[in-house]
């Protein structure tokens, strides 16, 4: 499996290109004749139904997963949340409002490496787009700073 960000010329924002080893064999149609492999997910931002279903179930993982720490405490940590972590890679590769297809969570359960589910969880973590959130809520404590600094030294 690879990864690499791109500019979409069309919507002018990057988004994460995921190349997979195995194709995943996608069934569309009324009847689930027509089947079509994928080899590559496009991961942009996630749409606002995702973000709050993706942000919910990560915050219940231990903080190995989600900060930064060494390397092989999260893979430790991934490793005994398996299944919550393949929901959450799920989420990411289907980046739709609909709930994620069993097929695709068989998939990953079958194909992925537990360093793979690392790789797409963090890609999941920078689609929520955290950072322009927790710029802005330190743009506000500054500003608190700046306009009252009685009241901030007091508490």
């Amino acid at each position: 499996m690879n990864t690499r960000q791109e500019l979409n010329e069309r919507t002018g924002k990057e988004e994460w290109v995921i190349n997979v080893d195995a194709p995943y064999r996608l069934k569309k149609g009324f009847f689930k004749k027509s089947i079509t492999e994928q080899d590559v997910f496009i991961v942009p931002y996630f749409k606002a139904v995702t973000c709050v279903e993706f942000a919910k179930r990560a915050c219940l993982l231990p903080n190995e997963i989600i900060g930064n720490s060494e390397e092989s405490g999260m893979l430790n940590a991934i490793a005994s949340n398996i299944e919550e972590v393949i929901y959450l890679a799920g989420i990411t590769l289907h980046n739709h409002n609909s709930k994620v297809p069993k097929d695709l969570l068989k998939y990953i359960r079958e194909n992925l490496s537990i360093e793979d589910l690392s790789v797409i969880l963090s890609i999941g973590i920078d689609a929520l787009g955290l950072e322009y959130f927790l710029a802005a809520i330190t743009l506000c404590k500054g500003t608190v700073r700046i306009l009252k600094p009685d009241e901030v030294l007091q508490s």
